[in-house]
């Protein structure tokens, strides 16, 4: 898939919606986000974050450049993405709609904090290639998602208790 201008892969039109065999548009990406944040998180009282979690859905390009196993916006139930949107806008630090490695690091930072677990640098860089699954050097919202579906259990098992 050729690099637009930002060195970062052109986005498919479509992606397939794993659950049921149709098509996912762009559009329905940012639906799919937005309606789970509507019930607990877009309400009357806080409207400011409907533009950052807009923008949020449009950074959100993982799904499209893969073969369909990188989609976890489809699979995902409203509350995951929810917290995991919540999560994202909490470490998103510069507010770019995406995790940058070092605000990645205090993400796996707060999950080593309350499992015990003492991560090395070197792990946190592996988590966070593993993470990044179309190589755009940023986390964005259904990458997550892969990632706390996918490797969160099996990072537990590398690190070393303390204490």
């Amino acid at each position: 898939m050729p690099p637009d201008a930002r060195g970062r892969r052109a986005r498919h039109a479509l992606v397939t919606f794993q659950g049921y065999g149709d098509q996912l548009t762009e559009a329905e990406v940012a639906s799919r986000i937005l309606g789970a944040l509507e019930r607990r998180v877009l309400t009357s009282a806080n409207l400011e974050l409907r533009g950052y979690f807009a923008m949020v859905a449009t950074r959100t390009t993982s799904p499209f450049g893969g073969t369909g196993e990188d989609d976890a916006i489809s699979k995902a139930s409203d509350q995951d993405i929810e917290q995991t949107a919540l999560l994202l806008c909490h470490y998103d630090a510069d507010g770019d709609g995406v995790l940058g490695y070092d605000e990645f690091a205090a993400v796996v930072e707060l999950v080593s904090a309350q499992t015990g677990m003492s991560l090395s640098g070197e792990h946190v860089d592996r988590c966070f290639r593993s993470a990044d699954v179309d190589g755009s050097g940023g986390i964005d919202l259904n990458e997550l998602l892969l990632y706390r579906a996918t490797s969160v259990g099996a990072d537990q098992g590398q690190g070393s208790r303390s204490g």
